[in-house]
């Protein structure tokens, strides 16, 4: 029930934002996780992530008032909100929900970081390498996907490890989620088709893709999102740029390695940026004078 509680948190501050831009939700759900994870984090630097967890629940109290007041101005226009991308959000929550139901920790890693960094959070409300004596065996790994799932238990009266399980998969799905912002519902058998294709796709790389708390395939569906915004999105309009940065900002505290990627990344946009995209349209002009006409 707590779980559930959080995703209402999470889609109401997700649908607030989404009035707000006039955007689809596949493409707020994203953005909106990376606000609330550098919300905790902020609140982690003082030594109380409850503090977090209060801004992100009155964040939602706010949200809520918003979407009233969209819903009295024109209920009509909620229905273009209503997309493919957000039921297959849903039905993605229903499956995880089910998948992970009694699930717990049973990797090395889990048991030396990733699970008890989160246990130590949800204990002391503050990072998990900051509790004495030290519990962890990797204290320098960053708190990205533990504040994330932090979200989840921290309300809970007793912690449950099948939750750290579920809020990893809602956060690695929302980050592939993008790709239905084009798809309507005239189009449901490619809703259907994609929405097996996100599943099972990152299964090819990773066989336990979502069936662990491990962040490393988190980290390459993180990058999968940066590279996507930049590539699908032709108009480097101030939206699109809030979204890589936001996403970049935040890749070094998933993991470390997430440093060098970042830079990576950095090079790649702007290598398409500025070079990619000059050369591009210098050869649609020769071939527009070629056949005679000006693109």
């Amino acid at each position: 029930m707590i779980f559930l509680i959080c995703i209402c948190i999470f889609i109401t501050i997700t649908f607030a934002l989404a009035l707000l831009l006039k955007k689809k939700i596949e493409e707020i759900l994203a953005p909106t996780a990376m606000i609330m994870i550098l919300i905790l984090y902020i609140s982690g630097l003082f030594q109380n992530l409850l503090i977090g967890e209060y801004i992100i629940i009155g964040c939602a109290m706010v949200s809520f008032i918003i979407i009233l007041f969209y819903v009295k101005k024109s209920f009509r226009d909620m229905k273009q909100y209503m997309t493919p991308g957000l039921l297959a959000f849903v039905i993605f929550l229903v499956f995880n929900i089910v998948i992970c139901k009694g699930r717990w920790l049973s990797e090395g890693d889990e048991f030396s970081h990733w699970g008890r960094a989160t246990l130590n959070m949800y204990k002391w409300n503050k990072y998990g390498n900051c509790v004495q004596p030290m519990t962890l065996f990797f204290p320098g790994y960053p708190p990205a996907a533990s504040l994330w799932e932090y979200f989840f238990v921290c309300l809970k009266s007793t912690f449950s490890e099948a939750y750290l399980f579920a809020a990893h998969n809602v956060l690695c799905f929302i980050l592939m989620l993008p790709v239905y912002k084009k798809i309507e519902w005239k189009h449901w058998k490619k809703a259907i088709f994609l929405l097996a294709v996100l599943f099972f796709t990152p299964l090819i790389f990773y066989r336990d893709f979502w069936a662990t708390v491990y962040v490393d395939g988190l980290l390459g569906i993180w990058m999968f999102y940066i590279l996507y915004v930049h590539f699908s999105e032709k108009e480097n309009s101030l939206f699109k740029i809030f979204k890589i940065c936001l996403a970049l900002g935040l890749y070094p505290l998933v993991k470390a390695s997430g440093s060098g990627m970042a830079f990576l990344l950095i090079l790649i946009i702007l290598v398409d940026s500025l070079i990619c995209n000059k050369l591009e349209d210098d050869w649609k002009k020769k071939i527009g004078m070629i056949f005679g006409y000006t693109i």
